[in-house]
């Protein structure tokens, strides 16, 4: 029992000198300037994404990543929605970070039946 007022005095002074959370004052909030609207929309099509830069690098990874395990597939035997199922099983079997799956998937699709 003698220690207990010593034990109290400890718990005063640890909890004493113990950083407080004290909440911060709310920013005040600064004006935003409003987007402003393009002067003219451009409308992407499928001739545009064959030839971009993403479709081409998708291209190269394709020929290398995909060719390795089997033959390179003719990428207009399937339509740009049946691409989808295929990127999903094969782009984690042949190792493709989210850039290269990015890239090749825009490839095939773009350069899929119908497109």
């Amino acid at each position: 029992m003698k220690f207990l007022p010593a034990i109290f005095l400890l718990a005063l002074i640890v909890n004493g000198c113990a950083p407080k959370n004290v909440p911060a004052a709310p920013a005040t909030p600064t004006a935003v300037e409003a987007p402003k609207a393009p002067d003219e929309v451009k409308i992407v099509t499928a001739t545009d994404l064959k030839s971009s830069p993403e479709s081409i690098a998708g291209e190269k990874i394709y020929e290398a990543k995909c060719g390795r395990c089997h033959g390179l597939k003719k990428v207009d035997d399937w339509t740009a929605e049946e691409w989808v199922p295929i990127m999903k099983s094969m782009a984690p079997k042949s190792r493709l970070d989210s850039t290269e799956k990015a890239n090749v998937t825009i490839y095939v699709q773009s350069h899929a039946k119908g497109a």
